[in-house]
Formats: C-alpha cells, structure tokens, sequence
C-alpha cells in the first residue's frame, strides 16, 4: 500500500541530556483532514505494527540522508503512540537536540503505510497500520501531540508560560492560525500529488521545505513524471506519451488492458513493456488511476462509491470492453480447428448476397481461325451465392465481480465465447460437407452425376479411385484438364488409425515395396475432424482449385459490444459472429461413402 504521513510533536515531559532522549507523542487519534476526506489511525494494542521498531529518525523525510536518530521503546497508550527519540552523536544531532530541550523545534512526522482500513461518509479509519519512520518537521499537523502533552498537560494553544516570548493578541492569533492552515494546505496538497505521481520522497520534502508554491510543485512533480513515463513506456519511438490529461493516457491503458490479460492467463503475444506493472494491480487502483486521469482525486471513497463512479465518469468502461473484446478475439485465434487448411478466407462488406465465381468457371481456350468468331464461356452459370449471417451470445458482468476484483467474468468468458464462434464458423463448414449442400446448377454438391460420390472403403484401392477423380476433373465446359492434386484426407475419429496406417504404408518403401516417398500420395495430410459422425464416410480434398469459401463481415467476423445498464448496474457484454460459408466448386472435393 501507498506510503502517509502524520505529524506531531515531541512531548517534552523529561529531556536526559547524558543519553538524548526524549519522549515523544508520535501520534494519536485525532482526525487529520486529507484533502477531501479526513483520516483516524486506530490506537489499539493489535492496531498498530510495531515491527519495524527502533524506527530512523530523519529530518524533513530525506531518506537519502543518514538518520540522526532513532525512536525506540514504542508504548501504546490512551489512543496515542508513544516513543523515546534518542538523538546521535553527529554535530547535526547534537544541534537538533539542543534545539528541541530548549523548545525551538518541536515538530514530529511519522511516516507509515495503511494495512487495512474502513470508510464510513467521507472519513477513513485506518485499522491496521505500520509506521516505518520519524522525521523531525517544522509544522506540526497533529494538535493533540505536542510539548508538555502528557496525560496532565494543559492544551497546546493554552498559554505556556515561559514557552511563550509575549502575549499573542486575538488578531496576531487569527493571522498565525490561517498561516497554518493555509501551510497545511499547501503541504497536503504536494504530498498527495506526490503520492499519486510516485514522486521521490526526498522531492516532496525539498518543495516542502522551499516553501515552493502547490502549483508550481505540482508543476514540478508533473514534469519529473512525464520524463519518467516517457523514458520507461517508449517503444524505441521518439514519441512522448505523456500528456496534460495525466498517467492514464492512452499508452498506459494499453499496458493496463496487456497486464490485465496476462493476469488472467490469456496470452499476449507482444505485450506492453509496462504491462508486468499491472498485471497485479487491481480493478478498485485502476479505476482510482483513471479517476486521477480525470482530474477527479475523490479517491478515497468506499471501493463501491469509486467504482460506481467511474463506470460512469471515467475510462473504465471503455478500457474493460477492450480487455473483454482483446480476450474475445485470443479465443477466437487460439481454438484450434482442422477447417482452416483447406477453406479460404474473404472478408465481405454487407450482407447483401455474395456471388462468386470459381476458377474452373472459365474454359479451356479454343482455336480461333483467321477472321474467326471468339467464343464467350458461359460465366452465369458457374457462379456460386452465400449470404452472411449473424450469431450471437451475451453474458452480463456486475458491479460485484468488479468490487471483488474478479476478472473471470470478464476474460474468462468472453475468451470461451471466441472460442464457441470459432467452433461455429467449423460447423458451418463441415455441414457442407456432411449434410445437402445445393449448388447453382440445382445438383448436390457430391453426386454420382458429378462423379465425386464414390462408395469405396477407405484403403489403398479406395484412396487411388478418389486421386483418380481428382487427375481428371475438366473445367466447366469439359474441353480442358486442371490437374488437381490429392492434398487432404479427411476422416472421422472412428477412422484415424486406419487412415494413419495407409498413409504410412504409402509412405514406407521398407513395407511396402510399391510405395514412392516422393510421390503425391506421400504428401497428403490427414484431417482428423469429430464432425464426422460416421464410423465410414471419408473425403479427399485437392488443391489446385477453389473447395470452400468462408466470408467474413469486417476481419475476422467477429465482434464485441457492450453497454451500462441502469436497471440492474451491470455490464452486458455480446459477442457476434457474422459469417457465411460456401461450396465454390464440387471438382477438387471427393466424398466416399465407405459402403464397398
């Protein structure tokens, strides 16, 4: 969790010279106003961690810097964290102790990190917490810890007697109470800044303690950041990716969406070279980030009131549908399917009816004489039609799920749903092959009329009448031979053994004599596709010539929506696929039945 700090002040009850010690108040429960909210620290014995004691004591947070003590022997008591400060031996130590026996300094901050916390309205007790420093300041924030702020101490703004050089006047004290106040702000505000743009520890308390202006220091920390985020998130480019709208710009939320996917398993195959920084940053610290981005620094509300907020106010939306969509489509490229190597692919502009025209559409030349007449080919007729359909799937994605930081909704599914599209896009293909598959001539795609229905078992007398076919399809006319080649076998599962061993044994001039390892029955590649139910129907796929086509709308054919609901505060997520397949030509695809 995020580094805090509280100040308070030395508690001058007993001063040892001979050791330098001093008793102190490092904190108490007071309520500390943090920018828009205000901030209690839990004072019970099992509230605070004081596992990191004896803590340094610094001066002015300069972690670069030796400590010139330590606060050591840690009492809780009365709601308040109690420590002696036992100052060194350095001259700088010396000097400082001098100065707070005599009542000159006075201020303590302590630095320390939330380990649990809870918010009720606009206030947030921090249950659990562990501080892991002490610096001495000049300003105190804490105003019930202080000089002479034992249990019998008067209050810190009652005269003190010999601690006060003069009587301060009502005006005098207006004026030194809005100083203050208005110091306190200007403090707060850097550091908040500071913390929510990972600035250096030791440039906070440089622009503290010049007296540097808050937004002139917020300035300052804005430009250190840009150079940050440029020097770790350019890819080699001499771009800059960092812009007046703050650290959510549109490079860093596509290392969030890489380091979101990779959190979840889905692989990213170039990813963001900040992605790792996300990976495992919650949903609740990405929707502050992109709150900040906004200008909206109201984050540190319920998990419930920042999440509601952003859904509506911020990036988040956007940026989960991006995550939803990015795993979508890694389902989709990832499912493995044997359609692929033989279809081919086009992408389609509407849904309109698509016409398309095989090569084997086109005659063989013929002799033309002198001052002869060119013969047309009769194109109409050849060309095959498909129209693009759309299917669809949703799934919805809570407020809960997000709250709960679980991003199973989120990418799991959707991953699943590309998956379940790419399986589709097979069952339209195979049901070509399987089922009636009409053609523009009103003839079966595989028919005896055409030739390529044979009923052979699927053995080597069976497989060379199926090549058989293949060598001697004519284009549309009849004139012309195309020379198609045997490429695929495709079987059913009840098949793949059998098919291995004849391929093999084709293969293996060792068993089987007549067997040509270079030969074109060498080269065929076997499909194993469960789509095909029958333990004997088998096909043979050539190249050489069109088979089947699967049109797509847009790349790939799949797309990704989503949408906020009101009425029941849920994303709706709905992946389409809008796809169409069909049979260009019935020459380069031969179906035997197996019957014998």
């Amino acid at each position: 969790m995020s580094s805090h700090l509280l100040t308070a002040t030395f508690t001058r009850a007993k001063a040892d010279s001979e050791t330098r010690s001093v008793p102190a108040v490092l904190s108490t429960e007071t309520p500390v106003k943090r920018g828009d909210y205000q901030e209690i620290l839990a004072h019970k014995t099992d509230s605070v961690d004081l596992s990191r004691f004896p803590l340094p004591v610094l001066v002015g947070h300069d972690s670069d810097k030796i400590n010139i003590g330590i606060a050591e022997n840690p009492i809780i008591d009365g709601g308040r964290l109690r420590a002696d400060v036992r100052f060194g031996a350095s001259e700088q130590a010396r000097q400082l102790f001098e100065d707070v026996k005599s009542g000159i300094v006075r201020g303590l901050s302590v630095g320390y990190q939330w380990l649990d916390f809870i918010e009720t309205g606009m206030t947030t007790t921090v249950t659990r917490w562990q501080p892991f420093e002490v610096s001495i300041i000049a300003i105190p924030a804490d105003q019930n810890a202080g000089f002479y702020r034992g249990k019998t101490m008067p209050d810190q703004d009652q005269n003190t007697g010999a601690d006060d050089a003069k009587t301060a006047t009502p005006g005098d004290d207006n004026t030194h109470q809005r100083a203050i106040k208005k110091e306190r702000e200007r403090i707060a505000r850097i550091r908040k800044f500071g913390q929510m743009s990972s600035t250096d520890e030791a440039v906070i308390n440089d622009l503290i303690e010049r007296g540097v202006g808050k937004d002139e220091a917020v300035e300052v920390m804005n430009e250190k950041w840009c150079a940050r985020v440029d020097a770790e998130t350019s890819r080699g480019d001499t771009g800059h990716y960092c812009h007046s709208r703050g650290a959510a710009h549109e490079d860093i939320r596509a290392a969030i969406v890489d380091g979101l996917l990779m959190r979840s398993g889905i692989p990213v195959e170039k990813p963001h070279a900040a992605a790792a920084d996300f990976q495992s940053t919650s949903i609740l610290e990405i929707a502050k980030i992109l709150l900040r981005d906004r200008g909206d620094y109201g984050t540190n509300q319920s998990p419930a009131a920042i999440l509601k907020r952003s859904m509506s106010t911020s990036d988040l939306p956007d940026l989960l549908s991006n995550v939803a969509n990015k795993a979508m489509i890694a389902g989709f490229d990832g499912t493995e399917t044997t359609h692929d190597a033989f279809v081919t692919f086009r992408q389609v502009a509407d849904f309109k009816p698509q016409s398309r025209l095989a090569l084997s559409a086109f005659e063989s030349l013929l002799e033309t004489h002198e001052l002869g007449e060119v013969i047309y080919s009769a194109l109409n007729e050849a060309k095959e039609t498909y129209q693009i359909a759309s299917y669809q799937r949703a799934i919805s994605f809570s407020r809960q799920m997000l709250i709960n930081d679980d991003l199973s909704q989120l990418t799991d599914m959707p991953a699943r749903m590309g998956a379940a599209a790419k399986r589709k896009e097979s069952d339209l293909v195979y049901s070509i092959l399987t089922g009636s598959h009409i053609m523009a001539d009103t003839i079966e795609l595989f028919a005896a009329a055409r030739g390529n229905l044979i009923a052979n078992v699927l053995d080597a007398a069976g497989l060379s009448a199926a090549v058989s076919v293949l060598r001697k399809a004519k284009d549309i006319g009849g004139f012309g031979y195309l020379g198609l080649r045997p490429k695929w076998l495709v079987v059913g599962p009840d098949q793949e053994m059998a098919a291995l061993q004849l391929l093999a044994t084709l293969n293996n001039p060792t068993a089987n004599a007549a067997a040509v390892p270079g030969s074109d029955f060498a080269r065929i590649n076997l499909i194993v596709e469960p789509r095909i139910e029958s333990p004997s129907i088998w096909f043979l796929l050539g190249e050489g010539m069109e088979r089947i086509e699967v049109g797509h709308l847009d790349a790939n054919g799949i797309s990704f929506e989503s949408e906020q609901s009101f009425n029941d505060d849920a994303t709706h997520m709905k992946v389409r696929l809008d796809a169409g397949a069909k049979a260009l030509s019935p020459l380069a695809m031969v179906k035997s039945t197996g019957a014998g």
